[in-house]
């Protein structure tokens, strides 16, 4: 038992010499001092105790730990992570929960390669948002694992055609279409845009088809050069149409090879070289007019400028239809007035566009134009020189100068002596101003209408003698009546107003304008031709259904009205026998004094010739056939037929078609014959809202003449 006892206090003795050396090294030899205090316990306590993550390459993945900070600590809390590693990304998500918890969320990075990924995160924990003042127990460690598996297949969009290809004209380059296959399907909404810039046009446009493929729509710039172009486009696809987020698979490159041809000149010209020659100092337009033909790569509207480096030509000009049933224009450029006498030679360029700002040139443009103008010396007659009247030449009276309408004027002119001496335009205080009527001259007084006022001239000056207002002639109170141009005879003018029961036949004193008479007569709407004046008595157009009107040129009386259909536009022809009218394909012929009806013929052309009348109206009058004016010499009657506007380009080939008659029986049998044809074309001084001259509403389109023997058509 002591041997028991001996032995156990050996080894307790040993126990506590033992302790008593551990104290000794531990405190320094017996000093006295206090042993040094534990470590703080860690600032957080994470559950789990790892952050684990499992992703795929190229993809982010996230572990959300649950941090529980030790006793005693502020609130609330801020981590930072300490030198973070390429694995980890740099920002941590930390926020506070219900019950003093936070959750801290750890994402690996998007740059991680397939295989696994370990270490430990230093996460500083602080008391201000900076960071800037750790807590007790910071910083903390916290273990990661990140597993990263393969990626998906990688997003591609296989083009088809692999290359853009295309030949084309200069300022009409195609639409060019790109097929692009997903790989992986791929069904997100996408824009695209292109690269690099000044190749094709913005936007472009991407359509999602139904088999999953996407539609790239590409159009080259229409102001590319003539040339071959070659490179790369590269189409951005993206998700929104800023493009600021890019797809995957984006960007796809396409090489692109253009050939792009220069295209024929917008418009050729004829004739092609721009000629004029004009008068030093003439106040009209020096203007220049040519037939235009567009190339097939051009559509209107036109507009047009001029650039002219010598200063030959206005800036100005103007590109449009005379007739649009024809496929060529009128181009009309105009010299400059202030052109030095002389020859003018060089080079126009033609800008040519469909806007008038000219930010859309056509196809073709600009067009370059020769021009040779010559510019004469001012005659010495210009001015208001000396007039002197032709011995036995009469006045122009009337349309086409006489009651015969031949136009005939028996004189010898030399075309060198004309010289310009005075232009004269509707005063802008006229009533209702609009194009001028043809003029009638005698008796060295000028007389024209324009819009609702007569005018009478001084031949020598222009100054204005007279003139009359005729826009109190109103129908129904409110219409003011149709002036119609005037004639003359002796001391007395002659003109009518038509406007149902606003027209009259009007007689005026010749030297200051005075009313002599005012005949109401009956008719519609139409529009006449200057009287025809023969021995005192005045002939007109009119009647509500049509009519030939005799009226004495003194008192206005009306003598007659011989029946005719009803037109526009005409005026009988007369002489020492009878009156002449051709109306809806028919000639006839009356007494010109009493209007009592000699003879008709049937125009064998004419479509107005099937015609069936009632006592106040007939059928078949408003023919393509209409009214005529005939005009009238020693052995010959000439008439000229209109139908719809259609001008003509160059001169129509003769007809010869003729009704051979004997003077008892008209139009007996036909036959086959020459016949001289008199033409004969009233032009309208107006322009088109394009500038060009246009013809009036009607253009004849034939000719009838009659001699004693044979009539003709």
């Amino acid at each position: 038992m002591k041997s028991n006892g001996i032995g156990t206090g050996i080894r307790f003795a040993s126990i506590l010499c033992t302790g008593a050396l551990f104290l000794s090294s531990c405190g320094g030899g017996g000093g006295g001092a206090s042993p040094p205090p534990p470590p703080p316990p860690a600032a957080l306590t994470f559950t789990p105790a790892t952050a684990t993550v499992s992703t795929q390459a190229g993809a982010s993945g996230m572990a959300t730990l649950t941090a529980t900070p030790a006793t005693g600590l502020p609130s609330p809390l801020y981590v930072k992570l300490l030198n973070p590693p390429t694995a980890v990304a740099p920002t941590l998500g930390f926020t506070a929960n219900a019950g003093g918890t936070y959750s801290l969320s750890i994402q690996s990075s998007t740059s991680l390669a397939q295989g696994s990924y370990t270490g430990n995160l230093s996460v500083q924990v602080c008391s201000d948002a900076g960071c800037t003042v750790a807590v007790a127990g910071s910083p903390v460690s916290v273990p990661y694992a990140f597993t990263i598996s393969a990626g998906p297949p990688p997003q591609v969009f296989a083009p088809t055609p692999v290359a853009l290809t295309a030949t084309f004209t200069a300022g009409m380059p195609p639409a060019l279409s790109v097929t692009l296959t997903p790989t992986p399907v791929f069904t997100a909404a996408l824009f695209v845009q292109a690269a690099p810039g000044g190749l094709v046009q913005s936007p472009l446009s991407i359509t999602a088809n139904a088999g999953g493929t996407y539609t790239v729509t590409l159009t080259p710039l229409t102001t590319l050069t003539p040339g071959h172009l070659t490179g790369t486009v590269t189409l951005k696809l993206c998700y929104d149409a800023a493009c600021t987020k890019s797809a995957p698979g984006s960007p796809v490159s396409l090489p692109y090879s253009f050939t792009i041809v220069a295209p024929p000149p917008a418009f050729s010209f004829v004739p092609t070289t721009l000629a004029g020659n004009f008068v030093q100092g003439s106040p009209f337009p020096s203007n220049i007019v040519v037939q235009a033909n567009p190339s097939p790569f051009v559509s209107g509207p036109y507009y047009v400028s001029v650039k002219d480096a010598t200063g030959t030509f206005s800036s100005a000009a103007s590109l449009g239809y005379l007739d649009p049933t024809k496929n060529y224009l009128l181009l009309q450029t105009q010299a400059v007035s202030t052109l030095a006498p002389g020859t003018y030679t060089g080079n126009i360029q033609l800008t040519i566009c469909n806007d008038a700002a000219c930010q859309y040139p056509v196809v073709g443009s600009p067009v370059t134009v020769p021009f040779n103008v010559t510019i004469a010396p001012a005659p010495a007659n210009t001015g208001l020189t000396t007039l002197t009247a032709w011995p036995g030449v009469a006045g122009w009276v009337t349309y086409q100068g006489n009651d015969s309408h031949t136009g005939f004027v028996p004189v010898t002119l030399d075309p060198t002596r004309f010289a310009y001496r005075w232009a004269w335009s509707t005063p802008s205080t006229a009533t209702d101003a609009k194009a001028m009527s043809t003029l009638t001259v005698a008796g060295g007084q000028v007389y024209i209408d324009s819009g609702s006022v007569l005018y009478a001239l001084k031949e020598f000056d222009n100054s204005t003698l007279w003139s009359h207002d005729f826009s109190n002639i109103v129908y129904a109170g409110v219409i003011i009546a149709a002036l119609n141009p005037p004639a003359v005879s002796g001391t007395n003018v002659y003109i009518a107003t038509s406007a149902q029961t606003a027209t009259y036949m009007f007689g005026l004193a010749a030297n200051n304008g005075t009313v002599l008479f005012q005949s109401a007569f009956s008719s519609q709407w139409e529009h006449y031709l200057a009287p025809t004046i023969s021995n005192g008595i005045v002939y007109t157009d009119g009647g509500e259904y049509g009519g030939l009107l005799a009226f004495d040129g003194t008192t206005g009386t009306l003598n007659f009205t011989a029946y005719e259909q009803q037109y526009d536009y005409w005026t009988p022809a007369v002489d020492a026998s009878h009156a002449y009218a051709y109306t809806g394909g028919t000639l006839n012929w009356v007494d010109k004094s009493t209007g009592v009806s000699v003879g008709s013929v049937v125009d064998p052309t004419g479509p107005g010739r099937a015609t069936t009348c009632t006592e106040h109206r007939c059928s078949g009058l408003r023919t393509r056939s209409s009214a005529s004016t005939l005009v009238i010499s020693p052995s010959t009657l000439f008439l000229t037929s209109t139908r719809a506007p259609r001008p003509s380009p160059g001169p129509r080939p003769a007809l010869t078609q003729e009704t051979q008659r004997t003077p008892a029986a008209p139009s007996t049998h036909l036959t086959k014959r020459p016949c001289a044809l008199r033409r004969e074309m009233r032009r309208a001084g107006r322009s088109s809202g394009a500038g060009v001259p246009r013809p009036s509403a009607r253009l004849p389109t034939w000719a009838m003449c009659s001699s004693p023997t044979t009539w003709c058509s």
